[in-house]
Parts: C-alpha cells; structure tokens; sequence
C-alpha cells in the first residue's frame, strides 16, 4: 500500500464473481451477475396444478414473479420454509425470476484454478462446475439448465403441496404482512427508481446508526470478525486496525467508522469485513452489520446539502425517515489518509 498511484479499481465486470447460498445444509453458488436483489420470504400466492420447480407466485416492483424451487431439480427433500427463508432475484435477458433458498452465505471471488469442471457422474443435472475448498465441495448452479428444465417439465403437475410448507403462525403471519407493507412504501418512496433491466448493484450496510450503500463493483466478498485475527500495526493511524489473515493473504483491516469520523467503534465479534477488490492489492474495510445487496438504478436527485462527511459520499436519500448514504468509494481508496507510510 506504499504507492497508491499504481492502483487500480476492480473493473465494471463481476468475473468469477458468486453468491453462495444453502439448500438443506448443502452450498451451492450462482453467477452474481445474473443476480439483481436478495430479499426476505414475502407473501406468497400459491397457484392449484402449478408446472413441476414453481413453489408460487409474488408481487415484485408491481410484476407477478414465479418462485423457483431448485430442490425439485437436485433431488433434496422439500422442508417447512421460513420467514428467514431468502428469495434471490434473478434478471435474464430482462426477464425476471426468484429462486427459493434456505440462506444467502456470502458473495465472493473465486479464482479460475478454484473452478472445475464436474465429474461425469454428477447428479445435480442443473450444475455447471464445481469449486473444492479444503473438503468442502461448492456446485455452481446453472440458471439456463435451470430454465430448460422448467420446460422440460412444464407438463408435469406439482406434486408438493407448498401451501402446507408455509409459515401459519401468528407471529410469522405478521411478520410477512408487514414485509409486503415495507416493500409497497420502498417502491414508492426512493429518490431514484429500480430498474427492471438495470443490474447495477449496491450493498446496504451499517455504522453505528448510519446507513451506507457501496456499490457492489467494488466488492470482493464479505466475512465475519469471528475466528478472525487482526495483528495491530504500530506508529499508524486510528482508523488502521491492523492486517488480517485471509486465505493466505494479509489484507490491511481499515475501520471505516472512524475513517468517517461519524461514531466511536467498538470492535464485536459480530462485526463484518467488506473486502474490496484492486488489481494490484485487497483492502478490508470494517463495518458493523452487512445487510442486503439491492439493484438501484441511476440516482436522478442528488442531495446537494450533505451535512457530513461530503467528500466521502455521492448522495443521501431517505426512505421511511430513515438517511442512506452512498459512498463514494473512488474518493476514500485515493485518500492519502488511507496509505500506512503516511504518519
């Protein structure tokens, strides 16, 4: 980090780039570029004698979005959903669709020598390639084999009864009602519209009771302080927390709370690492909770009187009385604050 004139930003590309996601205990991962939004179970229509992989239907930025269930095509036993349940939105060729799944783990980077191909014999006919880490095996899902078995099976009626798998308690009743209420306000409040085509994304995180978006470009995974060592580097400035340990790599950890000055941090094993991405080095930037990637399209009303922070942000918009800010990331890696030489 001594020479910050040789770097050079994470391309507009997301190569290599998947979210990794669990169905029954197992991990699977999808192209992050086909993926516009993760979002929480909403309210969902159930429809009689649906095509075989359709789990129902749900209103989406005013659309009526089919739910697919990919475990129909990986042979893995359907099981009670969740309001912790996750629906991954997906944008094909400007068609929409959703795909169901347990839990989003991550998004990160693989390298191509971490990517094979599969073995004759597989059995998950809608994987593509594999990714072996340590013992741990990773099927990369397909999305267009995905569609042609839906066609494939078109004709095939829906022997699971969803309806039944759906959460009927009260508490959760509730909780997915005032979902369905929260994302009609969010459509109709935000500053700058979401695109139907646009997969321009950005993560939502926070800082102390800050919100902040990122655009996703930049990003090269997220992780947990948990199990996580940071080494303290002397002579530095407070917002350096010190360097990491990550797959073989020593990142610099920068506490973007105090990098901002917007708040005192207090390290928690339950903070969250960002890693970003340059091509000549890796930077992990702390922050307390990482809460949800979404596709936001071009921002038409910047906010011009920014009470803090200004140089480090492109714009506010509120939602609910809630602030968010968006970062202007290209401004805080050419900080000269930000480089280790510099007392």
């Amino acid at each position: 980090m001594n020479n910050k004139n040789t770097l050079n930003l994470i391309s507009k590309t997301q190569n290599n780039n998947y979210i990794i996601f669990k169905l029954n205990e197992k991990k699977f991962a999808l192209d992050l570029n086909k993926v516009t939004e993760i979002i929480n179970l909403p309210e969902i229509e159930f429809i009689d004698k649906a095509p075989e992989g359709y789990a129902g239907i749900f209103k989406y930025n005013g659309e009526m979005i089919n739910i697919i269930d990919l475990k129909v095509f990986l042979n893995l036993q359907s099981k009670n959903f969740s309001v912790n349940n996750k629906l991954i939105i997906i944008n094909l060729n400007e068609k929409i669709y959703s795909i169901l799944c347990d839990s989003v783990i991550n998004i990160t980077k693989f390298e191509d020598d971490e990517i094979q191909e599969l073995p004759f014999d597989s059995s998950f006919n809608i994987a593509e390639k594999l990714i072996k880490l340590n013992s741990e095996i990773i099927y990369i899902i397909s999305f267009s084999k995905v569609l042609e078995q839906l066609d494939k099976n078109f004709d095939k009626q829906n022997t699971i009864d969803y309806k039944s798998l759906y959460p009927n308690d009260e508490k959760s009743k509730q909780i997915l009602k005032i979902r369905a209420q929260k994302n009609e306000i969010i459509k109709n409040s935000f500053n700058f519209p979401i695109s139907e085509t646009s997969v321009k994304q950005y993560v939502m995180f926070t800082l102390g009771e800050q919100n902040y978006f990122l655009d996703l470009k930049y990003v090269k995974e997220f992780m947990s302080l948990k199990r996580l060592n940071i080494t303290p580097l002397p002579y530095t400035k407070d917002f350096i927390k010190g360097i990491v340990n990550i797959k073989g790599d020593y990142l610099v950890v920068i506490d973007l709370k105090r990098f901002l000055r917007n708040d005192l941090n207090i390290l928690r094993p339950e903070n969250k690492l960002i890693i970003t991405h340059g091509e000549n080095f890796d930077i992990a930037f702390m922050v307390d909770d990482v809460k949800y990637i979404k596709a936001l399209d071009k921002i038409q009303n910047f906010n011009q009187d920014i009470m803090h922070n200004s140089e480090y942000i492109l714009a506010e918009f509120t939602e609910e009385n809630e602030l968010y800010s968006i970062l202007n990331f290209e401004k805080i890696i050419n900080d000269e604050k930000l480089y280790i030489n510099i007392v």
